[in-house]
């Protein structure tokens, strides 16, 4: 239970600090901005849970390598971290060239909203695997 603690302050406090930091910076200035502006900071707090968990299923259960549910999970994890890259490219290119308020941005807000959402499930139900993992690997090499 400590390492889904550790988890869910540090790896998601410091993922989204930087959309809380975007959302205090807007209502300072009192600027009204369309939602698709925070799709950058969603995009960063996916990719930073995902290669999180991602490295510590590579790096805590090198034991259980080759189970399914692991691989599975990790094969999801690297292909939602490619998304993640390519949902982030069309969101510059899309700002570099189109008008201010696309609506491409605003789909690619939304995508990488419910890509957010369903990383950070998938993030807190691995470090809960891999704890009763190591729980269980503790009390088998434990006398």
């Amino acid at each position: 239970m400590r390492r889904v603690i550790k988890f869910l302050t540090t790896s998601l406090f410091f993922a989204a600090f930087p959309i809380g930091i975007s959302l205090l910076m807007r209502l300072i200035n009192k600027a009204a901005t369309p939602s698709s502006i925070y799709a950058p900071d969603i995009l960063f707090m996916a990719l930073m849970i995902g290669v999180t968990v991602s490295n510590d299923i590579n790096e805590d259960v090198k034991e259980f390598s080759d189970n399914v549910l692991l691989q599975l999970t990790k094969t999801v994890l690297t292909l939602s971290i490619m998304l993640v890259a390519v949902l982030y490219g069309g969101y510059i290119q899309d700002s570099l060239s189109s008008l201010p308020n696309s609506p491409l941005r605003d789909v690619i807000t939304n995508i990488a909203i419910v890509i957010t959402a369903i990383l950070t499930l998938i993030s807190v139900a691995v470090e809960l695997f891999i704890a009763r993992i190591q729980a269980a690997t503790q009390a088998v090499t434990k006398p």
